[in-house]
């Protein structure tokens, strides 16, 4: 990256930057190099970035989690022997999810899964 911003990159290479949310950004790409010994340069194509920062909102309300065979000592103290447990999460609120975006649970903070909808 040059003073004034301009990045040189070679053939069959990348770059990721970050960016400022809400802006729009023209980005100018100048091919150049050489083809059969003469030297080439100009060719340019420009284009209009815009950054899409937004997220879903967070969720509001009160939040169920069940799991199914509670065989423990109580039978609503979410502690099981069984092996194969499963959850079951109850939203407050209903909200959509954009294509790009998945709802993801955790039982230990690391390790993260994609849920699946049941949508009862």
């Amino acid at each position: 990256i040059d003073t004034d911003g301009n990045w040189t990159l070679v053939n069959d290479a990348s770059w990721t930057s970050a960016l400022d949310s809400d802006k729009a950004y023209i980005v100018q790409v100048t091919l150049s190099g050489t083809l059969l010994g003469n030297a080439m340069s100009g060719l340019g194509q420009t284009s209009i970035v815009t950054i899409d920062n937004t997220i879903t909102a967070t969720l509001a309300g009160t939040h169920t989690v069940t799991i199914s065979n509670d065989t423990g000592i109580l039978d609503n103290d979410r502690i099981t022997n069984d092996s194969a447990v499963k959850v079951s999460l109850t939203l407050a609120s209903a909200f959509t999810l954009a294509n790009d975006e998945t709802l993801q649970v955790s039982a230990d903070g690391t390790n993260w899964v994609a849920t699946t909808n049941t949508d009862t």
